[in-house]
């Protein structure tokens, strides 16, 4: 009997060994799903992101009003052409190109805001959150590039322009294809800011701001 007794309180210490152990990782997965679910999850935008991308937008904003104003100003230039009013033509490329100044200043601006807005990109929660904020950046860094793209198409066209008038030969569709081209950012250019609003509101709804 005294052995049954050992054995008795040799199961008891393990009974409750056990109980205590199996409570602890019952406390522990609650704990770690506590933390996953509230902590894990918190939303969290830094002021620096916030400022840049309000300062980022009205310069984007501004960005497409000016290629926009281009954009229709291709058109008088390619009519222009196609009439034989070379010397318009080029007035209005040499326009196009003192604004494009405007614009590459501009996209500088923006550049600086987009740098701000990516020193702090880690601090963006939650992850989720953190990859829609890159996207929203990249595309704007894309925006940058296209317009850097369409400075030089216009410079092209310049040149082409002054050749003509010049007395160069120019291939029939060159200056239309050009224009096509300076087009092509401009719609780039559009997209690219939209793209940029998309995913700022998106980030705005994941994070309540």
């Amino acid at each position: 009997s005294q052995r049954v007794g050992i054995m008795a309180f040799a199961l008891s210490r393990i009974s409750k060994r056990t109980v205590f152990w199996s409570v602890f990782a019952v406390v522990m997965v609650a704990v770690y799903l506590l933390w996953f679910l509230v902590l894990a999850t918190d939303s969290h935008v830094p002021d620096q992101f916030l400022e840049a991308n309000r300062s980022g937008a009205i310069i984007a904003s501004q960005i497409v009003d000016l290629s926009a104003e281009s954009g229709r100003n291709l058109g008088r230039i390619n009519d222009f052409d196609r009439e034989g009013r070379q010397r318009e033509a080029i007035e209005l490329v040499r326009e196009e190109i003192r604004r494009t100044g405007e614009l590459q200043q501009k996209a500088y601006d923006l550049s600086l805001e987009l740098r701000k807005m990516a020193e702090v990109l880690s601090e963006v929660t939650p992850r989720a959150a953190t990859d829609t904020a890159l996207k929203a950046i990249n595309h704007e860094t894309t925006l940058i590039i296209r317009l850097l793209n369409y400075g030089r198409f216009l410079n092209e066209l310049l040149s082409i322009l002054q050749n003509k008038f010049d007395g160069g030969v120019v291939a029939p569709d060159r200056i239309g294809s050009v224009i096509g081209k300076i087009n092509d950012e401009v719609t780039a250019i559009n997209d690219l800011n939209k793209q940029y609003q998309d995913a700022i509101e998106k980030l705005k709804s994941m994070t309540a701001q």
